[in-house]
């Protein structure tokens, strides 16, 4: 792995830094998160996620320091809005990978993973989802949309695909550090 410290950064910091993982060619913003600087260089928080490609060339950019914890969490939002227009980006959905029932449109017969994927595929708020996947009184369809559970349906595909990487023999990336 390839690391090039722009700033004067301290690999044992105490200090929790947000961060964002982009693609080297587009910096298109794949990640938003905090942590300490060990975890970051490893990139701990998106090894899990099928999606993440290790061949990929990324940029890693500091965006704030804090010496609290929550302090850190807290400016996350602020940065979903600021860089990726108040959605989460794709490698910070690890956390819903493999859970849940998938979830079948009798509309147009996709199985999803689960309602709260199909949820942001269809723009259709979590509530309406959750009301009509129960049966409620008054939610017969969302949106022209007719779901139900599909237990028995195996998803073999990651929920989210990167686009046009340019594949590399090892892991690269490159620190960036914004100070204002």
């Amino acid at each position: 792995m390839d690391i090039k410290f722009l700033g004067n950064l301290n690999m044992n910091t105490k200090m929790w830094l947000t961060y964002s993982y982009e693609y080297e060619k587009d910096e298109k913003t794949l990640f938003i998160g905090c942590g300490r600087m060990k975890d970051i260089v490893t990139f701990k928080h998106v090894l899990a996620n099928p999606a993440f490609d290790r061949n990929a060339i990324y940029n890693i950019r500091i965006h704030t320091m804090h010496k609290r914890k929550i302090d850190g969490y807290n400016k996350i939002s602020d940065l979903v809005d600021e860089l990726s227009n108040g959605r989460p980006p794709p490698l910070n959905l690890v956390n819903t990978m493999n859970r849940g029932t998938p979830v079948k449109d009798i509309t147009t017969g996709i199985v999803y993973r689960n309602a709260a994927h199909a949820c942001r595929e269809l723009d259709i708020p979590a509530g309406r989802m959750s009301y009509h996947l129960r049966k409620m009184t008054g939610f017969k369809s969302i949106y022209g949309h007719k779901f139900e559970y599909a237990p028995n349906h195996k998803i073999t595909d990651p929920v989210v695909k990167p686009s046009d990487t340019s594949p590399v023999p090892e892991l690269h990336s490159r620190l960036i550090y914004n100070h204002d």
